[in-house]
């Protein structure tokens, strides 16, 4: 086989392009090009999340809600900084997720909180979260909801259905099968896909 020497998320980078780099303001207007242009400069990403982390926190305090942001490798939420996860190094918001799915289940298990939900549109983010579903499922006990929002006019993903369905050594097996074909921060095998890698476990599995 042939590897390549860069990540999916290094090529993905690469074939984005760079973009234009400019500077707004929280009262800015929204660019036209978001998506197409503004989003593929990785100094726009950067001065985007510089501005949006404080303007966050502070609307959380007034709306009586509370955010968990991830800058690098500090954890903010609208009660101040996060400090017992400090010894995190994981720098991929894709995992990141999961270990603030994690520690949220742990401090809101007594508040009455039985639901969560993730929202993203990122396929990645699906993966991964099922991969970890069953260990969450342990800590979190048989009585909480688990549920993906793609925010797409389509049902969420109910977690615990495809859980049920597949099982937990399959879902466990997914972390492994997304690294191994090439994700953010691995090498890929040239010309051969994750539906390849995917229908490979689903024959394995059967």
């Amino acid at each position: 086989a042939v590897v390549s020497t860069q990540s999916t998320g290094e090529i993905a980078r690469e074939h984005r392009g760079t973009g234009t780099t400019r500077d707004i303001t929280i009262d800015s207007v929204f660019p036209k090009d978001f998506a197409t242009n503004y989003l593929k400069s990785t100094d726009n990403k950067r001065n985007l999340y510089t501005l949006l982390i404080p303007y966050l926190v502070e609307r959380g305090n007034h709306a009586d809600l509370k955010f968990v942001i991830s800058s690098q490798r500090a954890i903010f939420t609208t009660n101040g900084a996060i400090t017992h996860l400090n010894h995190v190094t994981q720098l991929e918001a894709d995992s990141k997720m999961v270990i603030h799915a994690i520690d949220a289940i742990k401090s809101l298990s007594d508040s009455g909180c039985k639901r969560l939900t993730f929202y993203s549109t990122d396929t990645d983010v699906l993966v991964i979260v099922l991969g970890f579903l069953p260990r969450m499922v342990s800590i979190a006990g048989e009585d909480w909801q688990f549920y993906l929002d793609t925010g797409r006019n389509q049902p969420k993903y109910d977690l615990l259905e495809i859980l049920a369905d597949r099982g937990p050594l399959f879902l466990t097996a997914l972390p492994y099968l997304h690294a191994l074909s090439g994700c953010d921060s691995v090498t890929a095998f040239f010309n051969h896909g994750k539906t390849e890698f995917v229908e490979s476990l689903l024959i394995a599995s059967s």
